[in-house]
């Protein structure tokens, strides 16, 4: 009780050796833990509603908060050293800022309790350069689970932010919910891996400074990227894979894009764009899974680009493209060949999609399956050894002005009505095999770009009209 600043210092090697406990600690003022020695203080007693603030800042003396602190309401600052947090309510309800202004100081925070903790307090980063690390962990008391936390950057210097998590384990924990870039003048790097449980929404709400993950993305959780600024490649993933068993969304408000330059592993079971005014770009290589369905989705009006091509699959695996918006050329998929085992799918409703960057031989089948238009273009579809076929079901139209190359037999197949629903324009079809016209549909296949000299033979062997004009 009483009034004025409370500082505890533990200087000697005592663990506990400076104890808090049973009675509510309640002075109108702060407390401080700047002990010289190696001995952890120990606060179980509740912090109570006078207390002004809570500051850790001993680089050797641990702070450990085992009370319940629901009517501390005023913050903790951890300048320097560690904290270890047993309850759900350590912090009281008040933000926990991590890191001092001044000084190269690591420091970390750690829930700490037998089983399952969630602890609910906003983070916010100090922004300063020298700072080494930045932890958020969980110690080996803890079973499961590690913290529900939302972390800010608001920094107000020109630093960057970099979180290095040295935990075992995932770096952010399966209950981390949120993470903002909210600063003008400083960019956050999260170097270690994110681990998802639920959905994990990541955002830069100030721009100006990039939000960059580089440690990768695991989990079983889904992705959220909200570029809210004006900033392009304002939220860049980059470096390790991002491999989160779920989806990714785009769903930024701002202008600015969003790049994912790291790969997109197997287990990503679809990437969404969902912004009317944020473009993604996903530049690294996207993995199929064996026997498995990867959809690439445009639901807004931006653009969705794949320069990083594909790998991975097996003669099961479907890459599903579905541009379900008005935009022209909405999923655009450039400079890279497809080059994953299994087939393609157009199931898309409205604008159409550009295929530049080729289309490799493990491709077994290309079908159009919707409205939306399909165009390969530029870069010739290099048929599979054992053929490759094209197909069309509906009314949408296929485009292949690219040509063909490679060694194998080329299918085509317009089971629709609509005349010149595969189109062959162009560019010469010339792989080294047999061009044969087997659609069920009463719509003609049109090859107007030409007939190489590496064609063997045509045959005519459906209900389709097949219609050569060059």
């Amino acid at each position: 009780m009483g009034t004025g600043d409370l500082v505890l210092n533990n200087n000697s090697s005592i663990t506990n050796g400076i104890t808090l406990a049973t009675n509510s600690v309640n002075n109108t003022g702060t407390i401080t833990n700047s002990g010289s020695g190696s001995g952890r203080t120990l606060i179980s007693a509740a912090l109570g509603s006078a207390v002004t603030g809570l500051t850790q800042n001993s680089t050797t003396s641990l702070l450990q908060l085992s009370g319940s602190n629901g009517s501390f309401t005023n913050g903790t600052s951890v300048l320097a050293g560690t904290i270890y947090a047993d309850t759900a309510n350590a912090f009281g309800t008040g933000t926990v800022t991590l890191g001092n202004s001044t000084g190269s100081n690591a420091v970390a925070i750690y829930a700490n309790a037998t089983g399952s903790l969630s602890i609910g307090n906003a983070i916010v980063l100090t922004t300063n350069a020298s700072i080494p690390s930045i932890t958020i962990g969980n110690t080996s008391a803890v079973s499961s689970g590690t913290t529900t936390l939302t972390i800010t950057n608001s920094g107000a210097g020109s630093g960057t932010v970099t979180i290095t998590f040295t935990t075992s384990g995932a770096a952010i924990g399966s209950n981390v919910s949120q993470i903002n870039e909210n600063s003008t003048t400083s960019a956050l790097t999260i170097s270690g891996t994110i681990n998802p449980a639920s959905t994990l929404t990541l955002i830069n709400t100030a721009g100006t400074k990039i939000f960059t993950v580089s440690g990768g993305i695991l989990g079983s959780g889904n992705l959220v990227l909200n570029n809210n600024s004006n900033t392009d490649n304002g939220i860049t993933l980059s470096g390790s894979s991002i491999n989160n068993t779920g989806t990714i969304i785009n769903t930024g408000s701002g202008n600015g894009s969003v790049l994912i330059s790291a790969g997109v592993g197997a287990n990503v079971t679809g990437i969404t764009e969902n912004s009317a005014t944020s473009a993604l770009t996903v530049s690294g290589q996207i993995t199929l899974a064996d026997s498995a369905i990867k959809t690439l989705t445009n639901s807004n009006t931006a653009l969705f680009t794949v320069s990083g091509g594909t790998t991975g699959g097996n003669a099961s695996s479907i890459l599903d493209l579905e541009n379900n918006s008005t935009t022209a050329n909405g999923i655009t998929i450039s400079t890279t060949t497809l080059g994953h085992t299994g087939k393609i799918t157009n199931t898309g409703s409205s604008g159409s999609v550009l295929i530049s960057g080729g289309v490799g031989s493990g491709i077994t089948s290309i079908t159009q399956n919707g409205t939306s238009p399909l165009n390969i273009t530029t870069t010739a579809i290099t048929v599979a050894s054992g053929g490759t076929t094209l197909i069309n079901t509906t009314g949408g139209a296929l485009t292949v002005s690219g040509g063909t190359t490679g060694t194998g037999n080329l299918i085509l197949q317009n089971n629709s009505s609509t005349n010149d629903n595969i189109t062959l324009s162009t560019n010469p079809v010339n792989n080294t095999g047999t061009i044969t016209n087997s659609g069920a549909g009463s719509g003609s296949v049109l090859i107007s770009g030409g007939v190489g000299s590496s064609i063997t033979s045509i045959t005519q062997n459906g209900t389709s009209p097949l219609n050569i004009t060059t």
